[in-house]
């Protein structure tokens, strides 16, 4: 059966897109296939691992996120996992990657040996989404995508009220630590990001941690915001579907042109009139300055791949573009009000 990928970022919504797929018996869900925490989870871990629904206002889930993965796993991990996948690989496209490959085949093949359909939830992916449609030809690759005003204030909220800081460093560790772009890393070096590819994933966890804490929060999104373009200008070319979860979340008429796109594509009926992501809360800190910065690099921000067809390019400028408009308009003053970002 065709799989599909779904790539996106943290705080997007793609979880509430994911359990969309998982809900439906035909399919075998797969969570966060890129999650570090799977080179030593165990079986027993999968139950100890739900994390709090109510914090990260995820829609209710079902079963523990990482349960379809209990069949696959050793007392230390899945066995196929390596903790290059998760930071390293980021924007690598160019490359056969064999272990990667592996290691999402254990995947396909135990849904095959189900007879489900494989669906994997990526938040690690965006860099890379030309890499899986040159591995897995006749997969559908599924590109989520919000503002990244309220990507980015949604993270926070969740640093600030539930003590989870966790977004912000992983920016960093993204920039520090990927390779196969050399667009990518001078775009770290010019934000000052120091090279971390030849240390061990812990250490460079806890460095980018020790990074982000110096950084001012108009900072931390100004890198942020540099990635989210990097990562969407790889991911939207590549795309068979985006789904903006902006608009799904108020516009019926969008909701129902999405849920055609994904029968035409998978052959699955999936309902979206629930979504509800709101669009923003009113920030803490004033990022005029770094949102106006990013807007006005974008046009003409290079690629972070070389070989991208130029209407993807146009396509994947203009909605960024888009995109960042809108959240420079939420941001001037006099705006409404707008209720918490999810």
């Amino acid at each position: 059966m065709r799989a599909i990928f779904i790539h996106s970022g943290w705080r997007t919504g793609s979880t509430y897109v994911w359990t969309k797929f998982r809900h439906d018996p035909a399919c075998l869900g797969f969570y966060e296939p890129f999650n570090e925490m799977l080179s030593a989870m165990s079986p027993t871990d999968i139950y100890t691992a739900r994390h709090d629904l109510a914090a990260l206002k995820h829609s209710e889930i079902g079963l523990p996120y990482f349960h379809e993965y209990i069949p696959l796993l050793g007392p230390k991990g899945h066995p196929l996992f390596k903790l290059e996948f998760s930071y390293r690989n980021y924007f690598v496209t160019g490359e056969p990657l064999s272990d990667q490959r592996a290691y999402i085949d254990s995947m396909l093949g135990l849904a095959a040996k189900l007879g489900r359909r494989p669906v994997l939830g990526f938040v690690r992916s965006l860099g890379r989404v030309g890499w899986f449609r040159k591995n897995f030809a006749d997969a559908a690759n599924i590109v989520v995508i919000r503002s990244p005003l309220g990507q980015w204030l949604s993270a926070r909220q969740l640093a600030l009220q539930h003590q989870h800081e966790f977004f912000d460093p992983m920016q960093l560790l993204i920039l520090a630590q990927a390779r196969g772009s050399a667009v990518v890393a001078l775009e770290a070096q010019r934000l000052g990001i120091p090279r971390l590819d030849d240390h061990p994933l812990p250490a460079a966890i806890e460095l980018a941690r020790q990074l982000a804490a110096k950084l001012s929060p108009a900072d931390r999104f100004r890198i942020f915001a540099s990635l989210y373009a990097l990562s969407y200008l790889a991911a939207l070319p590549q795309a068979d579907l985006v789904i903006d979860m902006d608009r799904l979340s108020v516009d019926a008429d969008y909701q129902a042109e999405v849920a055609d796109a994904v029968r035409t594509l998978t052959g699955l009926d999936v309902e979206f009139s629930d979504a509800a992501m709101p669009r923003r809360a009113d920030p803490d800190v004033d990022l005029r300055e770094a949102l106006a910065d990013i807007r006005a690099r974008l046009p003409d921000m290079p690629l972070p791949h070389d070989s991208v067809d130029p209407a993807g390019e146009s396509f994947a400028r203009e909605l960024l573009s888009v995109k960042l408009a809108a959240d420079e308009v939420l941001l001037r003053p006099g705006s409404p009000p707008s209720p918490g970002p999810a």
